[in-house]
């Protein structure tokens, strides 16, 4: 989140973009002038006049930004009336052309005014922070002590901090040391009198923003949830608790705020407007690339990846609507969101706009609140929706398709820098005993444990996805076989100790993964590279299971 010097930093640097912007004015004009006294003297040209166009459309869409709203309206008005005349393709009469030429004096008279100042950055709701440091998870039951101590460990393996406290001054006095992300606890919420609920009452009343409880109660009554719910409660979940269950609830508080930025690549030749709005989103939490020439695009498409494309509808050599085809002719790109801004306010063309492969349109000029507002709901859907698409909606992982493009791309971009690049095939060892014996619901929790288990423990440049039914596929780029082993016997040893309760005996039960591991460029394309982490996994296998193996000769 900004804090208030950083706001200032922000808005200082909006103020000299508006003062360069007010001193490159008078001299933009007099060039505007130029090409129309060009037009008058020497001829219809449509070169010059698609000049002159480009021209008025940038100050239409940019002055009133920077503080000339009236000039910007003055050169909207002139920009349809220039297009007018470049559809008929030929130089107005003579009185037109004097009252053209009258409208441009217009504009160097409204530029010559004191611009209207901007005042200070609007209140935009950012992003939640990403939770730094430990993770830390505050454990308390009035009924059930045991039962949630036995919690800490498999908590500690997903990578949260978690403390049992014994009793309620004991709570209140870790919470004052040392806020948590979360308080679970195992409480009488139907009880008025429950010396929790009292000190919860008087604990969350003085904050701004409640610490969310997760409750473990049996009572499942409107009204013992209706009393969680006013002391902070996130989450009513009946006893016993499923590990597995409780990591979901927690990963649901922690997923949003620890995802990265939402990237933005914004394609527009007005430089100066272009970095206005760059300023304005990057303050809003989201990281910017800015494109000025159209032949930059596809380049800084592969290079930044971003969540959406926000560019003008007319650009130097060809129009935002050729550009949008030209980026959905690529696959990959096919489901991202492409936004225009531009000053056109003709419905027919927003529409062939839309209809050629954008997914928006906003209408310069627009308030920086309202463009924060409609790219923040654009990336965020598309982000969702990716997912859904995506991702296994059991494990969260890649689906088996889009895993086998990400090893693709990272055995194409390992080949160009000459780092290594290395797989692991992952399999649970016996699970079909699992499903017989446990049943197919605590099947299922152990996917879901993996699953959340190598999120948790791969880095962000990292990908996994489900390969198959308990067959998972890591990608670690820069990554040697050395590393590799290292990382996957970590995980190994972590999801060892995980416990489940069995969904047919109730007993308690463990799973164990075994994995191969490969290395390109020891194994030059996808396929070869995945048989012989399939082959080393087929080995670890046969030599004990639980256990990580390396390729031959790796």
């Amino acid at each position: 989140m900004a804090t208030a010097g950083d706001k200032r930093d922000v808005q200082a640097q909006l103020q000299v973009l508006r003062e360069r912007y007010s001193e490159a004015l008078p001299q933009r004009l007099a060039g505007l002038n130029e090409y129309w006294q060009q037009l008058c003297r020497d001829g219809w040209r449509g070169a010059l006049a698609e000049t002159l166009l480009r021209e008025l459309h940038s100050l239409a869409g940019g002055s009133p930004t920077f503080g000339y709203p009236e000039l910007g309206q003055t050169a909207r008005a002139m920009e349809y009336q220039l297009q007018q005349w470049v559809d008929q393709g030929g130089l107005p009469r003579r009185e037109e052309c004097e009252s053209f030429r009258g409208r441009i004096q217009s504009l160097m008279h409204l530029a010559s005014i004191v611009p209207v100042q901007s005042g200070p950055l609007p209140r935009v709701q950012p992003d939640p922070a990403p939770v730094r440091g430990e993770r830390l998870v505050y454990l308390y039951s009035e009924l059930q002590a045991e039962d949630l101590a036995r919690l800490i460990e498999p908590l500690q393996h997903f990578g949260y901090l978690a403390r049992a406290l014994p009793e309620v001054q004991a709570l209140a006095e870790a919470v004052d040391r040392a806020p948590p992300l979360v308080l679970v606890c195992g409480a009488d919420t139907g009880s008025a009198d429950s010396h929790l609920m009292e000190w919860l009452r008087r604990f969350q009343a003085g904050r701004a923003v409640p610490v969310p409880v997760i409750f473990i109660a049996r009572d499942s009554s409107f009204e013992a949830r209706l009393q969680a719910v006013r002391v902070g409660g996130y989450a009513y979940l009946p006893p016993p608790l499923e590990i597995s269950e409780l990591v979901e609830r927690l990963d649901g508080l922690t997923a949003e705020s620890e995802q990265a930025p939402y990237r933005v690549l914004l394609v527009d030749d007005d430089v100066a407007l272009a970095q206005h709005y760059a300023l304005v989103l990057e303050e809003a939490g989201m990281a910017v690339e800015l494109v000025h020439a159209p032949e930059g695009l596809l380049e800084r498409l592969e290079a930044f990846r971003p969540d959406l494309v926000l560019m003008d509808l007319y650009l130097p050599t060809c129009t935002g609507i050729e550009l949008a085809r030209v980026i959905r002719q690529d696959r990959s790109y096919v489901g991202m969101p492409i936004v225009f801004l531009s000053t056109e306010t003709d419905v027919e063309r927003q529409l062939e706009a839309l209809y050629t492969g954008g997914d928006d349109f906003l209408t310069k000029p627009i308030g920086d609140l309202h463009l924060v507002s409609a790219v923040r709901s654009r990336a965020r859907r598309s982000r969702v929706l990716d997912s859904v698409v995506s991702r296994d909606s059991l494990t969260g992982l890649l689906k088996h398709t889009r895993i086998k493009e990400v090893l693709e791309t990272e055995i194409e971009r390992a080949r160009r820098s000459g780092r290594p690049l290395a797989v692991a095939m992952i399999d649970l060892d016996r699970f079909k005993e699992v499903n017989d014996t446990h049943g197919h619901q605590s099947g299922d929790t152990v996917l879901k444990s993996l699953g959340r288990l190598l999120r948790e423990r791969l880095r962000s440049g990292d990908s996994a996805g489900r390969y198959g039914g308990e067959e998972f596929l890591a990608v670690l780029p820069d990554t040697d076989a050395g590393g590799a082993h290292k990382v996957l016997d970590d995980i190994r040893r972590a999801f060892d100790v995980i416990e489940y309760d069995s969904d047919t005996s109730g007993q308690v039960f463990r799973v164990t993964l075994s994995a191969g591991v490969a290395v390109c460029p020891d194994c030059p394309d996808a396929t070869q590279l995945t048989e012989a982490a399939d082959r080393a996994l087929y080995r670890a296998k046969e030599n004990g299971r639980d256990r990580v193996e390396l390729a031959e000769d790796q």
